[in-house]
């Protein structure tokens, strides 16, 4: 999937600290592996007593799938094949042929290089995205995942990323849902695409009005100065993932880039379940 910056990972691990483990290590094993084990041993025993279902119908499945635990129907409605805009996954049937950008990009060009997302926010995928919002739906969260890795793997990024970051939510706001999509889809992403995940590198650092209850007019300004980038990392030259649920006007993945540049990131790319169908 291209070539990597020359950034070692010694270099994009949390700085050196008397009671850390050394750099090489942090990133081959991040944080979450203990959840991932956990997952993996419920899931399993669960297939014994019960027979495994598709994680948005709850149609029962044959046999466990080796992707996602999604029936085949399913798959096709979440992921459907549509042309997009290279860099901000807007549909776009009538691409121009000199860029290959959208309109609005070209206008707006966005902080992040490139996005990949598995659908358009309607329907079914729309739907979707609103129940992993919730803890008790995060099967479908990591199910959605596994699809979203596919779709990175079928259309590959012009380069491969050192971390994966997900949009951090506001401690608060965490607490309260008792879960994160974007850290959910996140965790999966690494796993399946091999890439260390850095889940402490951004921060949330203030209260939010939520971005859908916002005109897109002022969804811009309600995220500026909201993320900080954490300095026990030392990302220069690095090549970053960033991971939401959904990309709507994209104000909230482009203001992630923007801090991540700052500190240093080279280049910035963008994943997520859904694409709103409005403009940048």
């Amino acid at each position: 999937m291209g070539v990597k910056t020359n950034v070692s990972p010694t270099t994009l691990a949390p700085k050196a600290k008397a009671a850390r483990p050394s750099a090489q290590v942090a990133l081959q094993l991040p944080r979450h592996r203990s959840r991932t084990w956990w997952r993996s041993l419920r899931d399993s025993l669960a297939n014994l007593v019960f027979p495994p279902q598709c994680a948005f119908c709850s149609v029962e499945l044959d046999q466990p799938p080796s992707g996602p635990l999604l029936c085949v129907d399913c798959q096709r409605q979440l992921s459907p094949v549509v042309t997009r805009c290279p860099a901000c996954a807007l549909p776009a049937p009538h691409l121009p042929t000199h860029d290959g950008r959208c309109p609005a990009c070209r206008q707006d060009k966005p902080a992040f290089e490139q996005a990949r997302v598995l659908g358009t926010y309607q329907n079914q995928v729309r739907d979707a995205v609103l129940r992993i919002k919730h803890a008790w739906f995060e099967p479908l969260a990591v199910s959605l995942g596994g699809l979203l890795a596919e779709r990175i793997v079928q259309s590959p990024l012009p380069a491969t990323a050192d971390l994966v970051v997900p949009v951090p939510m506001y401690w608060v706001r965490r607490l309260w849902r008792g879960t994160s999509a974007a850290q959910t889809l996140a965790e999966k992403l690494s796993a399946e695409l091999s890439i260390p995940l850095a889940d402490d590198l951004v921060r949330c650092t203030r209260w939010m009005a939520k971005q859908s209850s916002l005109p897109a007019s002022e969804r811009r300004d309600n995220v500026r100065g909201a993320y900080a980038v954490s300095s026990a990392y030392d990302i220069r030259g690095a090549t970053i993932l960033v991971v939401d649920d959904v990309i709507t006007t994209a104000a909230t993945c482009d203001e992630v880039a923007r801090v991540l540049k700052r500190a240093g990131a080279e280049r910035i790319f963008a994943a997520a379940v859904a694409r709103s169908s409005g403009t940048v």
